[in-house]
């Protein structure tokens, strides 16, 4: 039903997939706005980005994983950790998960969610990336716990494009009981 892409380079990417997230950041959650009707920022080129396409082949879902950028994460930059985390430790973030409404169901959701993470695996294992960082509202977060993939919050929640909460997670508790990473683990 769906189809799934994962591109490396940023300058690869097309423009609707700039589009996509503008009509749910700017549109959706009423947030930012780019006049160009585009949303793209200081992160996307040190992102892996990972698109899902519906049965017409437009895009339905998106998320990055940022990688060793050259400035704070997200979630560093615009919430407040209270957890002392290892300095040593190789990090990333998962970011933008965008969802079209027209995709938002329960089986739906939890297929694209469970193949991205197949795809972020990948990457996490090729990077010796230790742990992921998140900014998530309380809803998603309860979400995904009901499909076995754990972030634990890790600070007050705050304004960062709505409220949302400082979250951390392993590989592990990314993969969950992901069917797709079954041979993996």
């Amino acid at each position: 039903m769906f189809t799934f892409k994962v591109v490396e380079d940023h300058t690869k990417l097309s423009k609707e997939y700039f589009q996509f997230r503008h009509k749910i950041v700017c549109e959706k959650l009423k947030l930012k706005y780019d006049e160009n009707k585009l949303d793209h920022d200081e992160y996307d080129p040190y992102s892996i980005h990972f698109i899902a396409y519906d049965q017409n082949n437009k895009i339905c879902a998106t998320t990055r994983l940022i990688i060793n950028p050259p400035f704070l994460y997200p979630t560093q930059k615009y919430l407040k950790i209270d957890l002392e985390l290892d300095k040593n430790a190789n990090f990333s973030e998962l970011s933008r998960v965008f969802i079209d409404k027209n995709t938002r169901n329960l089986k739906d959701t939890k297929e694209i969610l469970y193949r991205f993470i197949k795809d972020i695996y990948y990457y996490l294992i090729s990077y010796k990336i230790d742990f992921i960082y998140a900014a998530m509202e309380k809803n998603f977060i309860r979400y995904l716990h009901i499909l076995n993939i754990h972030f634990q919050i890790i600070g007050k929640g705050g304004e960062y494009d709505g409220f949302r909460y400082p979250c951390l997670t392993t590989k592990k508790g990314l993969a969950g009981k992901n069917p797709y990473l079954k041979n993996i683990l």
